[in-house]
């Protein structure tokens, strides 16, 4: 959030639309509408005090939120452009210590070079850029597969008989099952089945079958995606490629559900770079 004060969107992440009285507990149970083995409060946003270490509390503002907030204040800034729906090729390392990039626009399959001092390589675990640049990663690279459900369920709650909570966790005697993740406050959630060390193809009829058996027989629920996930936990044995003297950042990979280690290893890389925002 001190990031968002510096970049001049903190009033539009506060008043994102997560309601201010949601309580943000976390409860583990066999299910929605199961046991509930244990529920650690948590004061909801407008209870939550500013920590000393900081002038700002925390917010919670989902991805689905939070990406146009930033994309709307980095176009606002005259040096930024961007290109959205477009691949990097290849990164060409020039005599001079600068770049270029090669890119093609997915939609017409234009293709344009960009030159620059330096590059950011903000494409994951298997990026491109980091192995074209033969740098190795090291780490756990499988922690295990998951199936993430994004849904809408209007009155999810009240039909199992709970109350609201910003994670649940099930498990069962052989271990857990998945989690739950509340995402607007109101009607749009997020569903994590844990397959375990081995990838599993799921059809759709198995996903509602599981989603069933965890939230209960009464619970109505629209599916609007499911995505495979693979988790690792992995960093690059490098974390700048220098030639010339020039820098080419190469990042970590972050946890999905924890974007704030990637903004604030990309403000570090700003500091170095000799400017900041």
């Amino acid at each position: 959030m001190e990031f968002c004060r510096r970049w001049g969107v903190l009033d539009e992440v506060r008043n994102c639309g997560f309601p201010m009285d949601y309580p943000l507990d976390i409860v583990f149970s066999t299910g929605l509408d199961g046991y509930e083995l244990i529920r650690e409060p948590y004061p909801s946003l407008g209870e939550m005090p500013v920590p000393e270490e900081s002038p700002e509390r925390r917010q919670r503002c989902p991805q689905m939120w939070f990406d146009p907030i930033l994309m709307r204040a980095a176009t606002r800034l005259p040096n930024v452009h961007l290109h959205l729906n477009t691949r990097v090729d290849r990164v060409e390392e020039l005599p001079d210590g600068t770049v270029n990039v090669h890119t093609t626009d997915v939609r017409s399959q234009d293709t344009a070079v960009c030159a620059a001092r330096y590059v950011v390589a903000c494409d994951g675990a298997t990026s491109s850029v980091r192995t074209a640049l033969s740098i190795a990663t090291s780490g756990i690279p499988l922690l295990n597969y998951s199936i993430g459900v994004f849904f809408r369920s209007p009155g999810l709650l009240e039909a199992a008989g709970q109350g609201p909570a910003a994670r649940f966790i099930f498990v069962s005697p052989t271990g857990p099952i998945g989690n739950l993740t509340v995402v607007d406050g109101h009607e749009l959630w997020r569903f994590t089945f844990i397959a375990g060390q081995q990838r599993i193809d799921l059809s759709d009829n198995d996903v509602e079958d599981i989603m069933t058996r965890v939230l209960g027989k009464s619970a109505k629920f629209d599916i609007l995606s499911i995505a495979p996930w693979r988790r690792s936990q992995l960093v690059a044995d490098q974390q700048r490629h220098v030639s010339d003297g020039v820098d080419r950042g190469v990042g970590l990979r972050p946890p999905p559900t924890h974007p704030e280690l990637a903004i604030a290893r990309a403000y570090r890389l700003q500091q170095h770079q000799g400017g900041l925002r």
